[in-house]
Parts: structure tokens; C-alpha cells; sequence
């Protein structure tokens, strides 16, 4: 059912439902690149654990790739809040641009708006998924950098023949320098 553009509105209202369209249409596709960043970070903890540096490489390759394409679906999706607020008559105060999706959704009508809404709510509990796994991950791997300092201590002690310390009383491991060490054979 179409709604009667409002006496202030130079536009019809087909130009918002086209516009609410665009902003579902982006957030299916803010979706689908987070739960692909999600799948990239599960990837990535999984490289880490198996310590495949080629794997790793390539998850943060493609990590990079969603950001960068979340970034550019974040620019469009600006644009058209931003225009959507414009149409509705309020938001975001002069940055329409920041507006909330969920006041754009109760007022875009029965239609679409609880979609949208939907679509918001989904979206945020993706991005605070993909937040709290980024975060255990850097725990994690804060911790992997703590042990191998560790270690490094402990191997540069032994290997000290002469028992000379440093200032801190201990052996310092010296600058780091990128290697490898199969401890398997």
C-alpha cells in the first residue's frame, strides 16, 4: 500500500521506497561480509594454532579484503541514511549521515521498516560476535608472544657461557631476528 508523500516532500514516496530498498540491500551486504570476516578470523585462530604461516598470511589477505569491502558498502550505506533521514525529516541532526537505522525503520512504515529493524539487529550481534572472537584472538596471541619472550629468555640464558647479565639481572635475547626452529626432530 503506498503511502501519500508528505506536503514538504518534493520527491515521490516511490524515491524512499527505492531508497529503503537500497538500505536493506546493504545491509544484507554488511551481513554477508561480516560473517565472511568471521569465517576469515576463525581461519586465522586456526592458523595461529598451527603455527602455518602461509595459511595465516593468506587470512589476513583476506581479512584485509572484507574490511576494505565493509568499508566501501559503509560509504554507500552512509549516503543513503543519510538521504533516507533527509526524506523522513529528522535523524542524525545536521550529519544526517548518522542517523540510526532503527529510527529510519519506525518510520519507513509497516512495509519495510521492520525488516530493516531486522536487518540492524542482526548486523550488530554479527559485529559484536566478529568484536569478542578479534579480541580473544589478540588475547591469545599476546599470550603465544609472552611464552615465546619466555623462551627466548631461557634459550639465550642457557646459551650465556660466560653467566654475564644485563642491567634488568637477567640475559637479554638481543634484538629480535625472524626464524625457525623444528623442535620436532
Amino acid at each position: 500500500m503506498a503511502r501519500s508523500p508528505q506536503p514538504s516532500d518534493p520527491r515521490p514516496v516511490s524515491d524512499r521506497d527505492a531508497l529503503a530498498a537500497d538500505l536493506c540491500r546493504l545491509l544484507d551486504a554488511l551481513v554477508s561480509q561480516y560473517q565472511r570476516l568471521g569465517a576469515a578470523g576463525d581461519a586465522r585462530r586456526d592458523a595461529m594454532r598451527r603455527a602455518h604461516l602461509k595459511h595465516l598470511s593468506a587470512c589476513i589477505d583476506a581479512e584485509n579484503r572484507a574490511v576494505q569491502d565493509i568499508a566501501e558498502i559503509e560509504k554507500q550505506r552512509a549516503r543513503v541514511v543519510g538521504a533516507l533521514a533527509e526524506r523522513l525529516g529528522g535523524g542524525g541532526g545536521a550529519d544526517k549521515s548518522a542517523t540510526r537505522v532503527s529510527w529510519l525503520a519506525e518510520r519507513l512504515g509497516p512495509e519495510i521498516g521492520p525488516a530493516i529493524a531486522e536487518k540492524a539487529h542482526d548486523l550488530r550481534g554479527l559485529m559484536a560476535q566478529v568484536l569478542r572472537q578479534n579480541e580473544a584472538t589478540k588475547r591469545a596471541a599476546e599470550q603465544l608472544a609472552r611464552h615465546m619472550e619466555g623462551l627466548w629468555r631461557q634459550a639465550a640464558s642457557v646459551l650465556n657461557h660466560a653467566q654475564t647479565y644485563g642491567r634488568a639481572g637477567v640475559v637479554g635475547p638481543g634484538p629480535r631476528v625472524v626464524s625457525a626452529l623444528d623442535l620436532r626432530s
